[in-house]
Parts: C-alpha cells; sequence; structure tokens
C-alpha cells in the first residue's frame, strides 16, 4: 500500500498526471493516513496547514485500503457541510481517477446527510398553505412542484433548490420544510440505501453520531473512522445530545 501512495503523490506522481498538484507535505501527509490505516486499532492524530490537500491526501489511501480489504467500510466526517460537499462533489471524483490509474477497481463512494436535509411534501405544503397570497402563488407552485419532482425522481436535498435559483422562497426556512420523525420519501429511501451500499461513506459529525445511534451505521463494518474538522467534534457532540423537538416536529 505505501509503494502505490508513492506512485500517487510523487512529484511527477498519478496526481499531477490527473491534473493535481505536488506537495511533499502532502505525499507525507498521506503516507502517515496509510500507516493509521493499517495498524491493528488505535488513534491517529494529523495537523497539516491550509492548503496542503488533506483531502486528498485520506482520501486516496482510504480509497486504496478499501480496494485491498473487502467488505469494511470507512466513514469521513465533517463539520461543515461545505467541505462534505467538496469532497463529494470534487475531491471524490480525482481520487477514483488515481486509483483507477493504480489499477484497483474502485468501490462505491456515498454521501449521507440528515433527514431534515430532505423535502417533506406535507410540511412544504403546509407552509404553503399559509403564506400563499395572490403575489407569491406563481412562486409557490414551482416551488411545491420542483419539491415533488426532487422527493420522487431526484436527490430530494431541499439546498437544490438554492444552489439552482439562490435562496428559498420568502417566509420559507429550511428547518420547515425537511423530513421529521417518521415522514420519508423516495428519494431520502434511495439515500438510505446508498449509504448502507458505500464502502467510502462522507457525512457529518451529528448526522455519523445520530446513524449509529438509530442503526443506520454499523460500527462493527467500520474499519476507521476519519474526522476532519475534528475540532469542531466536541461541538457537535454537545448538539447531539442536547437536541431537542421543535413545536413544528411535535405538531408533525
Amino acid at each position: 500500500m505505501l509503494d502505490l501512495i508513492k506512485r500517487a503523490f510523487a512529484s511527477d506522481g498519478l496526481l499531477v498526471e490527473q491534473g493535481g498538484r505536488h506537495t511533499p507535505e502532502q505525499g507525507q501527509y498521506a503516507e502517515s493516513v496509510a500507516q493509521v490505516l493499517l495498524s491493528k486499532g488505535g488513534l491517529g492524530l494529523l495537523e497539516a496547514e491550509t492548503g496542503v490537500g488533506k483531502s486528498l491526501g485520506y482520501l486516496i489511501p482510504s480509497l486504496i485500503w478499501l480496494a485491498q480489504n473487502p467488505k469494511k467500510q470507512i466513514v469521513i466526517s465533517t463539520f461543515t457541510r461545505a467541505l462534505q460537499k467538496q469532497l463529494i462533489f470534487e475531491d471524490v471524483a480525482k481520487a477514483v481517477r488515481v486509483v483507477d490509474v493504480l489499477g484497483l477497481r474502485p468501490v462505491k463512494v456515498a454521501f449521507r446527510m440528515g433527514k431534515e436535509s430532505f423535502f417533506s411534501i406535507e410540511r412544504v405544503a403546509r407552509v404553503i398553505a399559509n403564506i400563499q397570497t395572490d403575489e407569491n402563488k406563481d412562486l409557490l407552485h414551482k416551488f411545491y412542484q420542483f419539491a415533488v419532482e426532487s422527493a420522487s425522481h431526484g436527490s430530494g436535498l431541499c439546498s437544490d433548490w438554492i444552489e439552482e435559483f439562490g435562496q428559498l422562497p420568502c417566509d420559507i426556512s429550511p428547518r420547515s420544510i425537511g423530513l421529521i420523525g417518521a415522514q420519508t420519501s423516495i428519494a431520502y429511501e434511495n439515500h438510505l440505501a446508498a449509504a448502507r451500499e458505500a464502502r467510502l461513506l462522507i457525512t457529518n459529525h451529528a448526522t455519523m453520531m445520530i446513524a449509529v445511534h438509530r442503526g443506520i451505521l454499523n460500527p462493527d463494518n467500520v474499519h476507521a473512522v476519519i474526522v476532519d474538522e475534528a475540532h469542531e467534534f466536541e461541538n457537535a457532540a454537545k448538539s447531539f445530545l442536547n437536541y431537542r423537538l421543535n413545536f413544528q416536529e411535535i405538531e408533525s
């Protein structure tokens, strides 16, 4: 495994060939990650400056290890959704290309977000009914149709509307339209299925704790948890332990 890491992160290595950049620190970081993955349990504490390329420094070793060790899973946990999305939509593709060129078979990668990130059609309809006027009815109808289509045939994520149109309609907040309690959707069920099948799972601190608590994530199958933005893990744990239902959740 360490030889493959060196091939990937050398100054003229595969990462550079695939359009990436080389920094000696990134290669050292990746080798340290590999050493932790190869060890029999324990804790690895790694720190690197901004700009070193930590994300690829742990993604590529993780994908190499998983390709060589069937059936096990590695979880990558971040604090911010921004980093989570960067990993999912940018860095994973680069890492997969490198691993493929190394001659290894890339494993399934998926992400895991909390239920509240997905459209609840019931709650969307309820919010719209409370705020609709003659002036906003066309926009709200468009929003409702978008939510239905996304929940049935798309990602189901409320953030998709924001990414496409810039912001939610006036008087609608993400907290008021997400799935809660026993609510579900086709998109959310597909999301859970993909997360269960993934060998490399990208999530955030709070969602990881909830997934373990509710049996969605089986710790027995997890070889390692890589905690990025680890300085925020304590705050995420406190928020999880102090979670309380709000009135909208009780009503629904």
